[in-house]
């Protein structure tokens, strides 16, 4: 593979660590996992995904601890919720919060969940109205104060839908926003608090057929106080990102104007950084290069600011391999609240036969040290059809690298992979034998909704059965089998899908 060019490094302003580097693949079985987020405790990482296990749980959240090591410690998964954005949730002291929407219901409710952190289940809140095409997307913890992000449509109108809570999560006040050609819906790209206790939103607005950026400075009631146009267009659906550093610059992640550039008949064109002050004075940017006649892309997925007021940026690489096939890889970058380039790497998993890794999420720890999460595809060369996407997580220094002084281009060959136990005890059923009431508990599912347990004897005929509302870990549902005919039977857990989450056998005495 070509190193396609050579970056300066500057780091007068931050220090190289000796940090545990890793590369992790955290593979669960039959599975399609994307690290979402990724947050840090005392006692190590926590990544929450976007995930399905086994194919039985479309749409469901998971919870994975590791150490700092990325040595995978337990796991969770919730079978009632999905997330729909990277801001979907956050790490407020000693609880993770979760902005989704529930599964089970004809139209979508948004609800809330509150985790501890060790994935229990703590309270959930219903905080949706039950809009046609009510899309949960994002949370904010301001000082005193949550902030849910919402978009909604009502009765065909687009609005955004901002609702402010109490640390209770007691509704104090709501804001709808109509969709408009001066602030669009907001924040539909990012909302970031800011140093002063306020909100950033990032939408983009049409011109045409081009897409423009809008930067929403938006007050802690829900006052819009200004908008800022970024005039640099690009001719896509483009995602953009946005972080603030300690100094109150903010960072926007975005491309190159497309108006002034010839990127017709490319699928992107170069992503570029962009500087602007407290007050939305756009000062600086910084314009990635791409080789197209490589068949070279790179995308922005997220942003997140460091300790001494840097940006660390992250996305995949797209390129042509020797083989003149396209492959993608981790993309990660560095640069100075002033617009300075500090670094920029490409990060290959030589795990997989193919090349299809991104990174969505990062935390930097306390010694500087940076951890990505995202996906990585573990498809083997012998079945190259499907797709295997597993949870990546990989540990770098302050300047990017798994060995000091890499290269730009970093591929690892020594990677780690844990994989999930196969046959998982989702529930266990006791007495057994039984004699007058089957008590089933479940050990693994933290929260289940509407589904139902089915009891068959030995010819498969359906004996018993009993629904459930919600169910969560640890709480344990009972049968009365005290009737039963003497002999072999075996249980069913059905999820609200009709799809057999587990199935066990009791002897009724």
């Amino acid at each position: 593979m070509k190193l396609l060019y050579t970056i300066l490094l500057t780091c007068s302003f931050y220090f190289v660590t000796s940090a545990q580097t890793f590369s992790t693949a955290l593979i669960a079985p039959e599975g399609n996992d994307n690290g979402w987020n990724i947050f840090k405790s005392d006692d190590g990482l926590r990544i929450l995904t976007a995930t399905v296990i086994n194919n039985t749980l479309p749409g469901a959240i998971g919870l994975f601890k590791t150490d700092f090591e990325g040595n995978l410690e337990w796991h969770r998964f919730y079978d009632s919720l999905a997330m729909t954005t990277l801001e979907s949730a956050i790490m407020d002291g000693n609880y993770i919060y979760i902005n989704g929407f529930s599964n089970n219901d004809t139209i979508n409710i948004i609800r809330l969940i509150k985790l501890d952190l060790d994935g229990n289940v703590v309270q959930t809140w219903p905080i949706g109205e039950g809009y046609e095409n009510e899309v949960s997307s994002k949370l904010i913890r301001l000082d005193e104060q949550f902030v849910a992000y919402h978009r909604v449509d009502i009765q065909g109108n687009r609005e955004a839908w901002l609702q402010f809570y109490d640390l209770d999560f007691n509704l104090i006040e709501e804001h709808f926003y109509p969709e408009s050609d001066a602030q669009r819906l907001l924040a539909r790209n990012s909302l970031i608090k800011t140093n002063d206790n306020k909100l950033l939103g990032f939408d983009v607005k049409y011109v045409g057929f081009l897409r423009e950026p809008l930067i929403n400075k938006i007050s802690n009631d829900g006052e819009i106080e200004w908008t800022a146009n970024l005039d640099v267009q690009t001719f896509q659906f483009a995602y953009g990102t946005l972080a603030q550093s300690s100094d109150g610059t903010a960072a926007i992640g975005w491309y190159k104007d497309t108006t002034t550039n010839d990127f017709v008949g490319y699928p992107s064109p170069p992503p570029a950084v962009y500087g602007m002050t407290p007050d939305g004075v756009f000062t600086w940017h910084h314009d990635f290069e791409v080789n197209y006649d490589e068949d070279e892309l790179k995308q922005h997925t997220n942003m997140i600011p460091t300790a001494n007021g840097d940006f660390v940026g992250m996305g995949f690489y797209r390129f042509q391999n020797e083989e003149e096939q396209l492959d993608e890889c981790g993309w990660i970058y560095r640069i100075s609240s002033e617009g300075e380039l500090l670094w920029e790497r490409q990060i290959c998993d030589n795990n997989t036969f193919i090349f299809n890794q991104f990174f969505y999420n990062a935390v930097e720890l306390d010694d500087g040290s940076l951890v990505f999460t995202g996906m990585t595809n573990n498809e083997s060369e012998s079945d190259v059809t499907g797709v295997d996407l597993n949870i990546w997580l990989v540990r770098v220094d302050s300047m990017g690298c798994l060995e000091p002084g890499c290269d730009d281009f970093q591929v690892i060959t020594d990677v780690k992979t844990i994989p999930l136990p196969d046959n998982i005890n989702l529930f266990t059923a006791y007495p057994n034998p039984v004699n007058e009431v089957l008590h089933i508990r479940s050990d693994f599912m933290p929260l289940l909704d509407h589904g139902q347990i089915q009891v068959l004897n030995t010819l498969g005929q359906v004996v018993a059965q009993q629904s459930y509302q919600t169910w969560f870990k640890e709480e344990t549902l009972s049968l009365n089998v005290s009737t039963f005919v003497k002999g072999l039977y075996t249980y069913q857990i059905i999820n609200r899908n009709g799809q057999i989450l587990h199935a066990g056998k009791f002897f009724k005495n």
